[in-house]
C-alpha cells in the first residue's frame, strides 16, 4: 500500500492535471491525498474515475485558497471520522492489515494561527491507540536547513511544531527526491524554497 500526498496549488490548468495524472500512473498510490485544489469538491470528485479509484472525500476551497481531497482504491475500505478546511481524519482498513488512523493535513499558513493547528494535532490523539500517520503539508518545517530564504524561521515556531509532534509521539519519516519541493520563484534576494 503507498500513499501520495502532493500540494498541487489548483487543479484548474490542463498542465497540472496533466502532472496529477502522470503522478498516480508513476507511483500507483492506494490514497492520494491533494491540498490546495481550489475548487469546489464537487468538481474535485469529477476526478476521481479519470484517475483510477474508487472513492473520494473533497473540501471546497474558500474562493481561491485551501480546498482538500482524498481519493482510494477499491482495495481498502475508508471511513470518515471528521473534516474541515485543515484535516481529513479517516479508517483505512483492508483484508491484508489491521485498521489504521490517517490525517491528512494543510497546516495553517498564517504563522500566528498555527497554534491552534497544533492544538487540532494534539486533541486528535487521545482518539485513537492504534497505528497513526498524519501526512500532507504542515506549512512547518522541523529544522532551520527546511527553509531557505531572507528571513529565517525563528526557533520557537520550529520548537511548537517539534513540540506537537514530540506529545503525539509521532516521528518524521523522512523524503525521498529534492529537499526544497516548493519556491516561490522570485528574484535572487526575495526567493524561498521549502
Amino acid at each position: 500500500m503507498s500513499i501520495l500526498c502532493w500540494k498541487c496549488r489548483g487543479l484548474g490548468s490542463d498542465s497540472t492535471v496533466g502532472e496529477l495524472r502522470w503522478l498516480v500512473k508513476l507511483h500507483r498510490p492506494t490514497l492520494l491525498f491533494l491540498s490546495e485544489t481550489k475548487m469546489r469538491d464537487s468538481r474535485v470528485r469529477n476526478f476521481m474515475w479519470s484517475l483510477g479509484f474508487s472513492g473520494c472525500f473533497a473540501i471546497s476551497s474558500e474562493g481561491q485558497s485551501g480546498g482538500l481531497a482524498l481519493f482510494w482504491k477499491d482495495s481498502v475500505t475508508v471511513s470518515l471520522k471528521a473534516c474541515n478546511s485543515r484535516c481529513i481524519d479517516v479508517r483505512v482498513s483492508s483484508d491484508m492489515a489491521p485498521t489504521w488512523r490517517a490525517n491528512f493535513v494543510y497546516g495553517e499558513p498564517r504563522i500566528e494561527d498555527r497554534v491552534h493547528f497544533w492544538s487540532l494535532i494534539r486533541r486528535l490523539k487521545p482518539m485513537w491507540n492504534g497505528p497513526w500517520i498524519i501526512c500532507g503539508d504542515f506549512n512547518e518545517v522541523l529544522s532551520k536547513d527546511g527553509h531557505c530564504g531572507p528571513r529565517d524561521r525563528s526557533e520557537a515556531q520550529i520548537l511548537a511544531f517539534r513540540d506537537c509532534l514530540m506529545d503525539c509521539e509521532l516521528m518524521d519519516l523522512g523524503f525521498s527526491g529534492p529537499k526544497f519541493t516548493w519556491s516561490n520563484r522570485q528574484d535572487p534576494k526575495c526567493h524561498v524554497k521549502v
